[in-house]
């Protein structure tokens, strides 16, 4: 394996192909059978000389899922020459939009880890049957309890 592809990022394009297939239930039916079909040429081409192009495309993939909004070339049934970068395929546009978008995700991750300081105040996580036992129950119909999250 090249020493630029280490385990960890192996381990990334394989859970990133998973979650996009799981992310492919939501897509309509075309959206959805060219979605599976970019996966599996993404899973197939051999060796480690395009891996960081496979790790690059399907990072765009989830970008374009996570958007409600499958773009060029995802719009369409793979292609059967070698992979460019990605840089020379997309819109010029919507590259740059989807690096500062990524950017932006990094800069998020990277200010929630920061060490907390004595002053931050601790708040212990209220765990879903602790949330549930400390609402009132109603004496007639139904407890629903629903859990959501955004992007």
């Amino acid at each position: 394996m090249d020493d630029s592809i280490n385990a960890e990022a192996v381990y990334s394009f394989n859970e990133h192909c998973m979650l996009a297939t799981v992310f492919c239930e939501l897509l309509n039916v075309r959206e959805r059978t060219i979605a599976l079909a970019w996966i599996a040429k993404l899973k197939a081409i051999p060796g480690t000389n395009q891996f960081k192009l496979k790790l690059e495309y399907i990072n765009y993939m989830l970008y374009c899922m996570s958007k409600n909004c499958m773009v060029y070339p995802f719009n369409r049934v793979p292609f059967d020459r070698v992979l460019k970068p990605l840089q020379e395929v997309v819109p010029k546009e919507q590259y740059i939009t989807h690096i500062i978008a990524e950017r932006k995700e990094d800069t998020n991750r990277v200010s929630q880890t920061e060490p907390r300081t004595p002053d931050t105040p601790v708040v212990p996580p209220m765990w879903p049957g602790e949330f549930i036992t400390s609402n009132p129950i109603p004496n007639s119909g139904v407890m629903c309890y629903m859990a959501a999250f955004g992007e």
